[in-house]
């Protein structure tokens, strides 16, 4: 995942021109990069704790998916709605 957003973020902000200030898209990016930084911590945390105790691992894990999920996707719209 981290490596097609790399990609991605290249490939579109080659075709951008040079600014000195943030853009929407710039925000974005920022946003996916720290929800997958996220994701990573709690795929490490999850782990671990599935090691002592299974069943409350897999309701963190399950409570963390929707969390981050709902939390990116309001950041998105949040970025695209208020961030002008």
């Amino acid at each position: 995942c981290l490596l097609t957003v790399a990609a991605q973020s290249v490939a579109v902000s080659a075709d951008l021109p040079k600014i000195s200030y943030f853009t929407l898209i710039d925000y974005a990016f920022l946003l996916t990069y720290a929800a997958l930084l996220v994701v990573a911590l709690e795929s490490i945390a999850v782990n671990n704790l599935h090691r002592r105790n299974g069943p409350l691992a897999e309701r963190v894990d399950l409570t963390c998916s929707w969390v981050v999920s709902l939390s990116y996707t309001l950041g998105l719209v949040g970025i695209f709605v208020f961030v002008r």
